[in-house]
């Protein structure tokens, strides 16, 4: 489907042609696996099946389509997400109550935030990766700890922001749309975070900040 094609399909689920809603779905498959990939937990590495965590996204969103045809402000992929990013932190949740007795499971689930293991080690690594090119790769591990250190002094919406726009890949309106603020401020606050890591980020060999407005 091209982007021609998303558009009319949207606009006939929109209008209450349910039949659509598969290919829609499928064509927002990639984008909602990678952002499922990443938001995982570590601890959960392992317990936690993407496809099934797609399966069941698909689920829930064909039962609440209406919601979506009310909610008029909000893109199908953002909505999409929003529904995926909350069964994995139901299924997180569930399989942590589960395992409570282990010792990790003490440990507050962090999904929303993009978080790992409660900790955000390894986001320097993934931003180091999606904002450098491969021949940076060598450079990465021994900088990660000098971005990582930098990456804790912005405020959690502007670790937010870069996470969306360079590990998500997301664009800035859609952003803005996850984050719910107007997409000049979402532009203003990548802009700022991005000021803000150029300490840390210039000593990257071709390091490249991809400036998306």
């Amino acid at each position: 489907m091209d982007a021609s094609q998303i558009e009319q399909a949207i606009d006939r689920l929109k209008q209450g042609d349910d039949s659509v809603f598969a290919d829609l779905f499928s064509f927002f498959r990639p984008r909602l696996q990678r952002s499922l990939q990443m938001r995982i937990d570590q601890r959960l590495r392992g317990r936690i099946d993407v496809e099934d965590l797609l399966q069941d996204s698909y689920l829930a969103a064909a039962k609440r389509l209406q919601h979506f045809r009310t909610s008029v402000s909000v893109t199908l992929f953002v909505w999409l997400r929003s529904i995926s990013m909350q069964t994995l932190i139901d299924a997180g949740r569930h399989h942590l109550q589960a395992q409570k007795r282990d010792a990790g499971a003490e440990l507050p689930l962090d999904a929303a935030r993009g978080r790992r293991d409660g900790s955000g080690s390894e986001l320097p690594g993934e931003l180091i990766g999606a904002m450098t090119s491969p021949s940076a790769v060598a450079m990465r591990g021994e900088r990660a700890q000098q971005l990582e250190a930098s990456l804790e002094k912005l405020p959690e919406i502007d670790r937010e922001i870069l996470i969306l726009r360079h590990i998500e890949e997301l664009s800035n309106n859609e952003a803005a749309e996850v984050l719910g603020i107007h997409k000049a401020a979402s532009t203003n606050r990548y802009r700022r975070a991005l000021r803000r890591l150029k300490a840390a980020l210039e000593t990257l060999p071709e390091f490249d900040p991809q400036q998306r407005t």
